[in-house]
């Protein structure tokens, strides 16, 4: 495989380049150059947007894309990667142009971090050629918003990009020669699988729905309603109970086992490929699985808010007209000998029931587990909705911090008081299959980053070609780099 970097950092030194349909995409997409790279006849460009097949679309993503590249000092980098010849496609399991574009988003997105730039901020293009004896594509990518002002790429910088791609197309040859088929069409497989863990459960049993019940009670009326906000960091450990049981009710658990074996099978492939511990595909699959799930389970408490207002209004006014005694007797309990001054006065004025000076006083209060605990309490004993919910963030971070307190009057909130009948049946009806068919949707995510904890092994035949005209322009350099292309006739793997 030859592995050529031809614009260390192109920059855009003129406006004659924007106005030539931008020019590189231009080159690398010419018709000569990709007549026969498609087995079904219909050639498209790959690029962080997605697939791009007529001359409409790629002028109006080019249209999209040209202000990062339109000013002095943008930066456009180019690389060309190549196989020595045809024969060698088969071994590495790259049948057609949607293996080349699966291998360089799966390449790309860990590249990209390896090399200092950020993945969400970055364009990128790939094309796959067959013009020459040496088949192989270009890698054309630049900032969104323009941060690295250096053009030239490290040395470092330049070997993680090599070795995510020699580790991936390695990691293919080998899931090849050990089971004989492309290892993308067994990482097709593995998404109806993933589908499947939640798609086959028609109901929940009573013990779930009671678990989603009692978190539905607690949730915020407003805000951000994703497992990765801030503010459901208080409610993860509730909703990753739920999710368990979801993936061990007994029409789940053996689509979920079978999902698990085929990810810890690819995983094993990975690593042996490496001779190391390399791949962490399990982790970031299952995890992402999880969260689906978690998401799915939010976002049917926002379809289902009505269900829940009755039982979430009694249970909320009994948790708050006893929620201060709690915290009253929690204070109590506590050895002031140790507090701070301010945290002593925040706990006098609560003890004296002085709910205003107290939330003044905590102003003062810092980070520490108590001082946590504290502010968590004076939001507790709010009249205010918004800061009550404040709290819960409060006593979170003490619970974690260690402090007991804490912990007693979040275990309190965290309590389930039962449902009632009539609704554990409406529950059964509606949002069992409601929430097993969002799941379902929100199942079909991209698999772009199965590879992405793939590490690099060493290789011992290296090459990179380098460009030290600045001014050159985007598509003399391409044609330089394929001239250095067609003059190599070594065999063997290069890079």
């Amino acid at each position: 495989m030859n592995f050529d970097e031809s614009i260390p950092g192109q920059e855009q030194k003129d406006q004659k380049n924007n106005e030539n349909n931008g020019s590189f995409v231009g080159y690398t997409s010419r018709g000569h150059a990709t007549e026969h790279s498609s087995n079904q006849g219909k050639y498209f460009t790959m690029t962080n947007d997605g697939k791009i097949y007529t001359e409409e679309e790629r002028k109006a993503w080019i249209e999209r894309s040209m202000a990062s590249f339109s000013k002095p000092g943008d930066l456009a980098w180019t690389v060309v990667v190549s196989l020595d010849n045809y024969d060698l496609l088969k071994d590495y399991g790259l049948n057609d142009q949607n293996d080349f574009a699966r291998l360089t988003q799966q390449c790309l997105y860990k590249s990209f971090k390896e090399m200092h730039l950020d993945p969400s901020n970055m364009i990128w293009w790939e094309d796959y050629h067959t013009n020459t004896k040496h088949p192989h594509m270009h890698i054309t990518f630049l900032e969104k918003e323009h941060r690295r002002d250096r053009g030239k790429f490290t040395g470092k910088e330049i070997g993680a990009l090599k070795r995510v791609f020699i580790s991936q197309i390695s990691a293919r040859k080998k899931y090849m020669e050990m089971y004989g088929r492309n290892a993308d069409d067994d990482l097709q497989r593995i998404t109806p699988l993933r589908q499947g863990v939640v798609k086959r459960a028609e109901t929940l049993d009573y013990k779930t729905i009671e678990s989603i019940a009692s978190l539905y009670t607690q949730l915020p009326e407003k805000g951000r309603l994703q497992y990765n906000s801030s503010m459901m960091i208080p409610f993860r450990k509730q909703l990753a109970s739920i999710v368990d049981e979801i993936l061990n009710t007994e029409s789940v658990r053996a689509d979920y086992e079978e999902f698990v074996s085929n990810l810890q099978r690819l995983d094993q492939v990975l690593n042996d490929a490496g001779n190391e511990k390399i791949s962490h595909m399990f982790d970031a699959e299952d995890h992402k699985l999880r969260v689906q799930i978690a998401n799915d389970v939010l976002q049917e408490y926002k379809n289902s808010k009505e269900i829940f207002q009755t039982l979430k209004a009694k249970q909320d006014a009994w948790k708050t007209s006893h929620g201060s005694d709690i915290a009253d007797v929690v204070l109590k309990e506590t050895d002031e000998s140790v507090l701070t001054a301010p945290q002593k006065a925040v706990v006098e004025a609560l003890q004296h029931s002085e709910l205003n000076h107290a939330e003044k006083l905590s102003d003062q209060l810092g980070n520490t587990g108590f001082d946590e605990f504290l502010k968590g309490v004076c939001c507790l004993m709010s009249e205010d909705d918004s800061i009550r919910n404040n709290g819960v963030h409060h006593l979170h971070n003490a619970e974690k911090k260690g402090v007991k307190q804490a912990r007693h009057i979040r275990n309190y909130q965290r309590m389930s008081f039962g449902i009632p009948k009539r609704m554990y049946h409406t529950m059964q009806v509606r949002i069992s299959p409601s929430l097993l068919h969002s799941a379902h949707r929100s199942i079909n995510a991209e698999t772009r980053d199965v590879h992405d904890q793939l590490s690099a092994f060493a290789h011992n035949q290296t090459r990179i070609v380098y460009s030290e005209r600045k001014e050159q322009g985007a598509e003399e350099i391409a044609e330089q780099t394929e001239n250095v292309i067609k003059r190599e006739n070594g065999n063997g793997t290069q890079v």
